[in-house]
């Protein structure tokens, strides 16, 4: 179910008691939106284009379901080849060529704290 107003307004104040109070430096306020929509994908991705000018996006049609996708971050890539190349946002670390170096990676992780956001 949607949020009220009221509810989203209780929501962003307790988010922001954490913050203040050192719990986190960040968070992702986010709730459920159900909405119909009709016309042409690629037309609503060029009209969000003029209007969401960020580095990355994408519209791929899958049949049912349709993704449409701008964002500043790389999610994944495709070269020529179908090679898919991932660039996670924060909370993963490639594996370790070592078991010691493997360690080293997990204990960065722990105690990152961008990564523990």
């Amino acid at each position: 179910a949607a949020w009220s107003s009221e509810d989203y307004a209780r929501r962003f104040a307790r988010l922001h008691n954490h913050i203040r109070k050192g719990d986190c430096y960040q968070g992702n306020l986010t709730f459920p939106v159900h909405a119909q929509w009709s016309g042409d994908p690629l037309a609503a991705f060029d009209a969000l284009t003029e209007r969401q000018p960020v580095k990355y996006g994408a519209l791929i049609a899958l049949g049912d379901p349709l993704v449409l996708s701008r964002s500043p971050e790389l999610f994944f890539e495709v070269d020529a080849e179908g090679i898919i190349e991932t660039h996670p946002m924060k909370g993963t670390a490639p594996r370790g060529a070592t078991t010691a170096e493997d360690k080293r990676l997990k204990a960065f992780l722990l105690n990152d704290e961008k990564n523990q956001a």
